[in-house]
Order: C-alpha cells, then sequence, then structure tokens
C-alpha cells in the first residue's frame, strides 16, 4: 500500500513538474505550432492516472492477500527474465530488432 502511494505520489509531482516548468521552456522550430500538444496530453493523462491511483490506494483497506509463489519461485523468475533480458541486448545486434523482438515478448510474457 506505501509503495503505491509512493509511487503515485511521485509521478504526479514529476508529471506537474514537467507540465508546468519544462514544457513552457521548451523551443520549437516554428512559433505558434501545436508541436508540444501530444507530450501535454500525455503528462495530463500521467496527472489523472496517477491521482487516481492514489485515490484509490487511500480508500482501499489494508488487506494482506495470500499469494501462493514462493521466494524461491520468485527468485527463479527473476535470474531467468535477467538472463533472458541479456541474452536480447547481446542478440540484437546479431539478429535484428524486428526478428528479435516479437519473440523476446512472447518468451517473455510466457515467463511471467
Amino acid at each position: 500500500m506505501l509503495n503505491d502511494l509512493l509511487a503515485s505520489i511521485i509521478l504526479f509531482i514529476g508529471a506537474l513538474y514537467l507540465y508546468f516548468f519544462e514544457i513552457p521552456d521548451i523551443r520549437v522550430m516554428v512559433p505558434g505550432s501545436n508541436s508540444l500538444l501530444l507530450a501535454r496530453v500525455i503528462l495530463l493523462i500521467v496527472l489523472i492516472c496517477s491521482a487516481i491511483m492514489g485515490i484509490k490506494t487511500l480508500a482501499k483497506k489494508d488487506k494482506k492477500l495470500k499469494i501462493g509463489i514462493t521466494i524461491n519461485e520468485n527468485k527463479k523468475k527473476f535470474l531467468i527474465s535477467v538472463g533472458i533480458t541479456g541474452l536480447y541486448v547481446y542478440l540484437i545486434t546479431i539478429l535484428g530488432y524486428f526478428i528479435l523482438t516479437p519473440i523476446f515478448f512472447f518468451v517473455f510474457v510466457f515467463l511471467l
């Protein structure tokens, strides 16, 4: 619960900072163009979603969930995912992005 609340606060503050302090300072090639509209829309979506996440976290009662996965299985999956990611980074220059990425996604989703 604390992690979700902390993440929502960090996202909210970061998006707020970027929206009001960084975007106005960006210079565009053509004055008056709407080239930063997509960035503003995405930051507004992040602001709204992080606020919703924070409100839901505060409204949620602290219930502990019972998960059937043991710590050993989590460590095993973590090590396998790190190995697969390292192999992906190594092989991307050999096989190429478009060939290797779908294979990587399929294997990673299957693992998780």
